[in-house]
């Protein structure tokens, strides 16, 4: 399941509307949550951190890889993110769409 559908999966079973999640997840737009469901935008990592805190859990567990270590590329997408590299970050996801 990819991080959108997730994070709609997650909302609706709540029944939360965007508006509704956006104010829990600290006043993210219905636009900008609506864009992220339907993996038109990737979210920082802080958006993450917003999203899970709304939905009472970590961003692992909003992620869905708690309990697994990360492979070398999504280690270094999550620097790229972290460091605030967006370029070095589509790069990287940009050569893996490339692999399959």
């Amino acid at each position: 399941m990819l991080l959108g559908q997730r994070i709609n999966y997650l909302r609706t079973a709540r029944g939360w509307s965007l508006r509704e999640l956006g104010e829990r997840a600290g006043g993210l737009s219905k636009g900008y949550l609506h864009n992220i469901e339907n993996v038109d935008v990737t979210p920082s990592i802080a958006t993450l951190e917003k999203i899970a805190s709304a939905f009472d859990m970590t961003v692992s567990e909003l992620i869905g890889e708690q309990g697994r270590e990360l492979t070398t590329t999504e280690a270094a997408l999550l620097d790229a993110f972290r460091s605030g590299d967006t370029l070095g970050a589509i790069r990287i996801i940009m050569a893996c769409e490339l692999a399959t």
